[in-house]
């Protein structure tokens, strides 16, 4: 491409000579010899590396020699027409003609587009000002293209340096492409910017394609058609080109900042000034309803820019339509100004809030890396804001650092500890989701002055939510296809709202007021991206250990994956320093506690408690654990099972953190202090009535708080009917009702109220589980007056 791009420089001014082929091919007194300077062609490949400017100079005194020497019938013109025709058939081996033509074609159509003028013709005098813009051009270009392509990790003054380098230049190049755009003409020139590229690329369709993919940032930064640029619009672009620059700086070197780390520095002086300078440069206005692109052309660009987000997005446009909606105001492909400028006003909200995190976190650093919780009396009145806004962004500060208890940040995980890790970035980042979570609920929830974060979901508006991204869901192994009688968005909605509800630290129960809220969903998100950000290490590891442990498939045997859980927990994460263990102590405790009884060598699955704990977790986390009812056959294990039964402990290890108050590693359910009921009154009251009222009606939700500790101390809730009943009785009339609770409990909890929820119907697992690749096809069903189900395939693609 370098050389083709060069020797179209080169036709661009060697067209200066191009009328002296008017004559006879047969004319002997012109000659090669004429020049009277080395000409070294190949330089020109390289005008944008190196300086050439000796050589361009060269050029320049070659074909004023050829232009003394030719009769033409312009005195002092380039002939497009002529240079063409002598490509085509004249005495010198230029290279292909059918590469050679187009690309001569482009370059007179780009030089119309600058000087104006006769359309296929160039004076003598323009072709000596192209050369001296081809100069500076030169002198200007190689250092752009020295940083652009230079690998090396940069640091914040290399960084600052070279961006102001990449401005400078480029001003320089835009002044003088302006000195040559003639400005004063009756009409307007146009560039078919499509017939352009496939000219100027002819050798090298797919980098044309490339470029084609993003040319709805034509219209988005200068305006008009597409493909169509005017010579008016190519001085706005002009204008535009140093700052639009520095973005384009950003974009293609962020991979090399060796500050990437530092969050604050990133967002103050890398995205926030993007941001301004994308917006300040777009076309419409901020109350313009003109469409600058659609969402199809964003999935083109990523397809031919061969961009990797770990997923393939362009098999969800519905699905980003929807979320467009729900974030920018509006749904359908098009994307117009006054979204855009929505897109923008999130992302700066976003960004100046976390910036006022970082100032503010600095100010109390001492306060905040305290490992203790935040005294009541903790406020952050000593930090002066200058706006409302800013006020409203500390309140939230406050709100994070006295509410939330798990910080990510740039760790691999939270730590669920008894102490607290407090950093900025993690309290940015649990901003940054409450805010597009909140525009999430406001589209598909409702307001409620009780509920936190001013917004809930219901049951139902959850299960809205999910089927607009079902697909998606599916297709990432959160939703499985297989239920007998359909519902599995149904189901899937249940599962998140159970688990956001009842098993976060915030979780405070879903009554008929208010249900899934602001801070509720959130922790459920962090938890979930969480998982998947430890999903690779966890499965790889897991994979290792197990490798002679698995069927034709490569799924692991659940046998294998039990065994060695704890090898995982305490293998060493590559780069990282530490391993799962040291984010989740108390759970390495526990697991320890279980089996340190066994011999030295042991399997860890030879202790009960240690096995019953792991099988109820993968219970209430797995779609089927056996291929049949009689549980004689169990479900290997792929990627997802694993990281879903990962997923459900950071749950259970949430909850266990909330109620555990006296922090001796369990929910005592005697004394004074009753933490079990406290979980109870505060969170699981509704839940457990809910629950027992569906088989046992008024009777048995009038004893629901003794249902609770029958379920604590015996894993099950009692049936409606048989010798459930009378062991139920029993109980009740022993008033030996007070039971601990530990992990395993809680997963006992999870797995009962998980089931209560999936009543009869069913997953296929044999069906459906026992080929993973086999794709099952889910069912609705409806039932009739009768009381009659019918069901049917119903496909959702």
């Amino acid at each position: 491409m370098k050389s083709i791009l060069g020797l179209g420089l080169v036709l661009f001014l060697a067209a200066g000579c191009g009328d002296m082929f008017m004559g006879s091919k047969e004319d002997k007194s012109i000659s090669i010899d004429a020049i009277s300077c080395d000409l070294d062609t190949e330089a020109f490949s390289k005008i944008l590396e190196k300086n050439i400017k000796s050589d361009i100079i060269c050029l320049q005194e070659s074909i004023h020699n050829f232009i003394e020497l030719v009769k033409t019938d312009r005195p002092g013109y380039i002939s497009e027409k002529v240079l063409t025709k002598f490509i085509q058939n004249g005495p010198l081996d230029l290279g292909s003609a059918g590469e050679l033509v187009p690309l001569v074609e482009g370059i007179f159509d780009l030089t119309k587009l600058i000087l104006g003028g006769e359309t296929g013709y160039i004076s003598k005098s323009d072709f000596d000002r192209l050369v001296a813009f081809l100069i500076e051009f030169n002198k200007n270009i190689y250092p752009i293209h020295a940083i652009f392509t230079n690998d090396n990790e940069l640091g914040w003054a290399d960084y600052d340096r070279n961006r102001k380098i990449v401005r400078r230049h480029l001003i320089l190049i835009s002044q003088e492409v302006r000195l040559l755009l003639n400005l004063g003409r009756t009409s307007l020139d146009r560039l078919d910017i499509g017939r352009f590229l496939d000219r100027f690329f002819v050798d090298d369709p797919a980098a044309a394609d490339k470029i084609k993919s993003l040319m709805f940032l034509k219209r988005t930064f200068l305006g008009g058609a597409l493909f169509d640029l005017t010579h008016v619009e190519l001085e706005d672009a002009l204008l535009k080109l140093p700052e639009l620059g520095e973005v384009a700086y950003d974009l293609v070197k962020i991979k090399s900042f060796g500050f990437m780390d530092n969050a604050q520095v990133m967002i103050d002086e890398v995205y926030l000034k993007d941001i301004a300078t994308i917006r300040r440069n777009l076309y419409f206005g901020d109350g313009s309803y003109e469409a600058l692109f659609t969402i199809y052309d964003i999935l083109n660009a990523i397809e031919k820019m061969e961009l990797d987000f770990g997923i393939d997005v362009s098999k969800y446009p519905q699905e980003i339509m929807r979320l467009k909606k729900a974030l920018l105001g509006s749904g359908g492909e098009f994307v117009s100004s006054v979204e855009m400028f929505n897109l923008l006003d999130h992302l700066t909200n976003i960004l100046d809030e976390g910036s006022l995190f970082f100032r503010v976190y600095d100010m109390y650093t001492e306060e905040l890396d305290s490992r203790d919780s935040l005294p009541a009396s903790q406020d952050f009145s000593r930090f002066q804001v200058n706006n409302s806004r800013e006020d409203q962004f500390l309140k939230h500060f406050k709100e994070i650092v006295s509410n939330y208890r798990f910080f990510k940040g740039s760790a691999l995980a939270p730590f669920y500890s008894f102490e607290y890790f407090r950093n900025p970035l993690g309290i940015f980042e649990i901003g940054a989701f409450e805010y597009v979570i909140k525009l999430l609920m406001a589209e598909y929830g409702s307001p409620h002055k009780q509920a936190r974060g001013g917004y809930h979901l219901t049951l139902e508006q959850t299960a809205i939510a999910l089927e607009d991204i079902k697909i998606f869901l599916r297709d990432q192994g959160i939703i499985n296809i297989g239920k007998a009688q359909g519902g599995e968005v149904a189901g899937i909605a249940d599962n998140v709202v159970l688990m956001s509800t009842l098993f976060q630290y915030q979780a405070n129960g879903c009554d008929d007021y208010v249900c899934m809220e602001v801070p509720e969903l959130t922790e459920f998100v962090l938890g979930l991206f969480t998982a998947i950000n430890i999903k690779d290490f966890f499965t790889e590891e897991m994979q290792r250990l197990c490798a002679d442990e698995v069927d034709e498939h490569n799924r692991i045997y659940p046998d294998c994956f039990r065994r060695n859980f704890m090898n995982v927990l305490n293998a060493k994460i590559p780069e990282e320093g530490r391993s799962l263990s040291d984010y989740m102590p108390l759970l390495s405790s526990y697991l320890v506690e279980m089996t340190d009884h066994l011999p030295a060598g042991a399997p860890p699955t030879e202790s009960e408690e240690y096995v019953k704990f792991l099988y109820e977790t993968e219970s209430f986390t797995r779609t089927c654990m056996y291929f049949d009812e009689a549980k004689t056959e169990p479900v290997p294990m792929k990627a997802n099972d694993a990281f879903a039964v990962f997923a459900g402990m950071l749950n259970i290890e949430s909850t266990l953190l909330k109620f555990d108050v006296n922090q001796n590693n369990k929910l005592d359910g005697f004394g004074r202090n009753n933490e079990v009921l406290n979980a109870y009154y505060s969170t699981y009251q509704g839940a457990i009535k809910a629950l027992v009222a569906q088989s046992g009606g008024a009777i048995l939700t009038r004893v629901s708080r003794q249902i609770f500790q029958y379920l604590i101390k015996y894993g099950k809730v009692p049936e409606p009917s048989g010798r459930s009943v009378w062991q139920f009785v029993k109980f009740l009339l022993s008033f030996k009702h007070n039971a601990d609770a530990s992990r395993t409990t809680i997963a006992t909890i999870l797995k009962v109220l998980g089931e209560q929820n999936a009543g009869d119907n069913v997953f296929k697992c044999e069906e459906c589980m026992r080929d993973p690749n086999m794709q099952c096809v889910p069912v609705t069903c409806h039932q009739d007056d009768n009381g009659q189900v019918t069901c049917v395939e119903d496909p959702w693609d």
